[in-house]
C-alpha cells in the first residue's frame, strides 16, 4: 500500500525536469534562431554594400588609386527593408594590382533588441575590365587610304588646352595599314607622322581589349538605322543635359556646358551620313560606310566596318579612326577637302572612361563573395 503515492511523488520531479528541459531546449533553439536571423540580416546588409560599392565606383576613380592602397568608400550607409532601416554598411576598396581590386563590406544590424550590432563582413575580388581602342595610331585602315585637298592625318599626340589631367606620349603613328595597302596623299593633303605597316585581320577591327565590337554595340546609348542623315551636337534644357535626345553627342570643349561630361556610345546599323558644323564626343560604331561633311568635330573613337569618306569641309576627328573597309584590301577610305584626323590618347581615354559602360569593375570569374567576418582587418 502507498506505492502509487510514492511513485507519483517520484514521477513529478522527473516530469518537471523533462518539461523544464523542454522549455530550456526550446528557449535555446529560439535564441539560436534569432541569432542566426540577425547574422543573416547582417550578411544581406553587407552584400548590399558590396553590390552598391561595385556599381557606384567608376573606373576613372579606381584607376587613380595608388598601387597598393586602401580606400574607404562609404561609412555607416543606411539600408532599409520593408519601410524601415534595418542596418548600415561600411565599404572599402583595396587596390591589389594593376587591374585587380578587393572590395570589402561590413554590414551591421541596427534594429532594437539583444542582437543590435550583429555584424558580418564580406569581400569580393574584382577586375577592371576595359575596352581598349588605343592603338597609338590616328588612322588605322585595312585597305587603301587617300588624303587629298588640304586634309591632314596627324600622328602626334595632342589634346585641347581646356582639358585637365591629360598627358601625351611619343612613338605614335599617323597611319597603320596592311603591308600592301596604298596610302598616299594628293593635292595639298598631308600625313604627318609614321605610316606603320602590319598584317591585319578581322579581329584587328573587332576586338577592343577585353570587349568585342558586338558587345560594345549592344551597350549603345543611341542606335541609328541604315542610311540616316544626322546633325549631332549637344542638347540641353534648363541646365540639364538631354541625354534622351538621339542627336545629343555631348560637348567636348565648353566646360560649363551641361553635356560636357556626356560621353555616349552611338551605333549605326548600316551607312551613316553626318552633316553638321557642330561637335560631339564618345564612341561611334558604324556597321556600313561613314560619310562626314560640314566640318563636324568629334573627340573620341570612330570604328567603321565599311569605308570612311570625309569630304568638303569634312570631319575633324580627334582621337582615333578605324576603317575596316569590309575586309576588302581594295577598299578606299578618303580624307578630302579640309578634313582632319588627329591622334589624341586623352580623347580616347576620356571617351572610354567617361562612358562608364566600357570601363568598370567586374567580379572575377567563378569567384563570388566570401565571408571574412573572422579575418583580421589588416589582411
Amino acid at each position: 500500500e502507498g506505492f502509487a503515492l510514492a511513485a507519483a511523488v517520484l514521477a513529478m520531479p522527473v516530469v518537471g525536469a523533462i518539461v523544464t528541459g523542454g522549455f530550456y531546449a526550446a528557449s535555446q533553439e529560439g535564441q539560436i534562431t534569432k541569432s542566426t536571423d540577425a547574422a543573416n540580416m547582417a550578411l544581406y546588409i553587407a552584400e548590399t554594400g558590396l553590390n552598391n560599392t561595385i556599381g557606384a565606383v567608376n573606373a576613372r576613380t579606381m584607376q587613380n588609386y595608388a598601387e597598393p592602397s586602401t580606400n574607404v568608400i562609404t561609412t555607416s550607409t543606411a539600408v532599409s527593408y520593408g519601410g524601415r532601416t534595418v542596418g548600415t554598411y561600411s565599404s572599402t576598396i583595396y587596390r591589389l594590382g594593376q587591374a585587380v581590386y578587393l572590395v570589402r563590406s561590413q554590414g551591421t544590424v541596427t534594429l532594437a533588441g539583444p542582437y543590435n550590432g550583429a555584424t558580418r563582413t564580406l569581400a569580393q575580388l574584382i577586375k577592371l575590365k576595359k575596352a581598349d581602342f588605343d592603338n597609338n595610331t590616328a588612322f588605322q585602315v585595312y585597305g587603301d587610304l587617300t588624303v587629298a585637298g588640304t586634309s591632314d592625318v596627324n600622328g602626334a599626340d595632342a589634346y585641347p588646352g581646356t582639358w585637365s589631367g591629360c598627358s601625351t606620349k611619343s612613338g605614335t603613328a599617323a597611319v597603320t595599314a596592311n603591308p600592301t595597302s596604298d596610302v598616299h596623299t594628293g593635292g595639298s593633303g598631308s600625313i604627318n607622322g609614321t605610316v606603320s605597316r602590319q598584317a591585319m585581320d578581322s579581329a584587328t577591327f573587332n576586338v577592343f581589349g577585353d570587349m568585342g565590337y558586338d558587345e560594345v554595340a549592344a551597350m549603345a546609348n543611341y542606335t541609328y538605322p541604315s542610311g540616316l542623315l544626322i546633325n549631332p551636337g549637344p542638347v540641353w534644357s534648363l541646365g540639364v543635359c538631354t541625354t534622351s535626345n538621339w542627336q545629343n553627342w555631348g560637348e567636348p570643349i565648353l566646360v560649363t556646358n551641361p553635356c560636357y561630361t556626356w560621353y555616349p556610345i552611338m551605333h549605326a546599323t548600316g551607312d551613316l551620313h553626318i552633316s553638321s558644323s557642330g561637335s560631339g564626343q564618345g564612341i561611334l560604331l558604324v556597321d556600313g560606310n561613314l560619310d562626314i561633311t560640314g566640318g563636324f568635330t568629334f573627340y573620341g573613337v570612330v570604328v567603321v566596318r565599311g569605308e570612311l569618306r570625309s569630304t568638303g569641309t569634312g570631319g575633324h576627328i580627334n582621337g582615333t579612326v578605324w576603317a575596316y573597309g569590309g575586309g576588302d584590301l581594295g577598299s578606299t577610305s578618303l580624307a578630302a577637302g579640309s578634313s582632319l584626323v588627329q591622334y589624341s590618347s586623352c580623347a580616347i581615354d576620356r571617351a572610354v572612361i567617361g562612358t562608364s559602360k566600357l570601363a568598370r569593375g567586374y567580379p572575377v570569374a567563378n569567384r563570388s563573395w566570401f565571408d571574412v567576418t573572422n579575418v583580421q582587418n589588416g589582411y
